[in-house]
């Protein structure tokens, strides 16, 4: 009788945690995935040294030996995706667009804004989150903020205090 109950207990158990380990193996392979499209980007080979990755589409991630950025944006009609020398980007500022509705804030885009050095490079968005392509706004604002903060303490000559720039109504 008792090793009936040992079994049934282990089996249980089993069952339990298995679905657990699962959905662990499975983010742990898309998070290898996603590193190693960072890494490959245009055939660069960089050692991407802090990455980040939401919203299931977006990745950016930084090789601090180059100090390149890369961001990758999986979409239907072809990813995009971008490196950028950061010795060559003067600041980066977070960009947004957002409505007031019923004392709610309703953000419509976030982006961060890479301005380069010298006036033939125009200023270059990296989207992290539109209104039109997804539904629900998650930690999109924190991560862009903190990644303008790694951005600009990377970016030679960057301008200290100048990271965020006021959010725009639209």
């Amino acid at each position: 009788m008792k090793s009936q109950e040992i079994l049934i207990a282990i089996v249980a158990l089993c069952l339990v945690t298995i679905p657990f380990i699962i959905v662990r193996l499975r983010n742990k392979r898309k998070s290898n995935h996603i590193l190693n499209s960072l890494s490959e980007i245009d055939g660069q080979q960089l050692n991407i040294s802090q990455y980040d990755h939401w919203n299931q589409r977006f990745a950016i991630g930084i090789d601090t030996t180059q100090n390149k950025l890369a961001y990758l944006k999986q979409q239907e009609n072809g990813d995009r995706k971008v490196v950028v020398d950061l010795n060559q980007v003067e600041k980066s500022t977070l960009s947004s667009l957002y409505n007031d509705t019923n004392n709610n804030r309703i953000f419509e885009h976030i982006a961060i804004e890479l301005a380069f050095k010298g006036a033939k490079s125009p200023a270059q968005m990296l989207e992290f989150y539109s209104s039109r392509e997804s539904f629900t706004l998650d930690l999109e604002l924190v991560l862009a903020q903190k990644w303008v903060d790694i951005i600009n303490a990377h970016a030679v000559g960057n301008l200290k205090g100048q990271s965020v720039a006021e959010p725009t109504k639209v």
